[in-house]
């Protein structure tokens, strides 16, 4: 829905423009996101460990990585693009988890 894109898009830049500027401590929703990721690997070191050469600070960094890129891309992009369902689904979830 383009109305999303472009809600997503300001958003987006309210949230670099908050994070930066105010130094909120709880961070904005990309340190959120990354915090959130990295949780969950921290569990998984814990609990069952991850194959060398990852520990849990690499992996969630990596796959925060791919999502804040496919997340700003998709927002910010300057071309449309068309995901597939799961990226769609992703895209969806992300968004959901913001609002929340």
């Amino acid at each position: 829905d383009p109305r999303e894109r472009c809600l997503v898009r300001c958003m987006i830049r309210l949230d670099l423009m908050l994070a930066e500027e105010m130094r909120l401590a709880e961070g904005g929703f990309r340190e959120q996101m990354f915090d959130a990721i990295a949780e969950v690997f921290h569990a998984v070191e814990r609990d069952v460990g991850l194959p060398s050469p990852w520990n849990a600070q690499k992996a969630a960094a990596a796959l925060h990585a791919v999502t804040d890129g496919l997340f700003v891309n998709w927002a910010l992009g300057s071309q449309s693009f068309t995901l597939s369902p799961d990226g769609e689904n992703f895209i969806r979830e992300l968004f959901i988890t913001w609002k929340h």
